[in-house]
């Protein structure tokens, strides 16, 4: 994804207030691969909202906090897989 004009507004509002304090002033390069992996990590989280349905069978035959989490942890790790070759550009 391409910085907006907003991301870097962003960027530059909190480097002058950075500044204003005597703090390290944000690398816009690194801030724009952050803000990147946070967008990236809540459009998956969306993802797995929206398609864990699929799976509730699965958590409705588990009893014990262990094994629901582990039953989760195999479900998210699933949809991640399939979310990522879903939102890869075809070659």
């Amino acid at each position: 994804m391409a910085a907006t004009h907003e991301d870097l507004a962003d960027i530059a509002k909190r480097n002058r207030l950075r500044r204003e304090v005597s703090l390290p002033l944000l690398d816009v390069s690194s801030e724009l691969q952050r803000l990147e992996r946070v967008r990236d990590e809540a459009e998956f989280d969306r993802y797995f909202e929206r398609e864990f349905y699929r799976f509730e069978d699965l958590m409705a035959g588990r009893s014990g906090w262990i094994s629901r989490m582990g039953m989760h942890s195999v479900i998210r790790q699933t949809l991640r897989k399939e979310w990522h070759q879903n939102s890869s550009p075809s070659d």
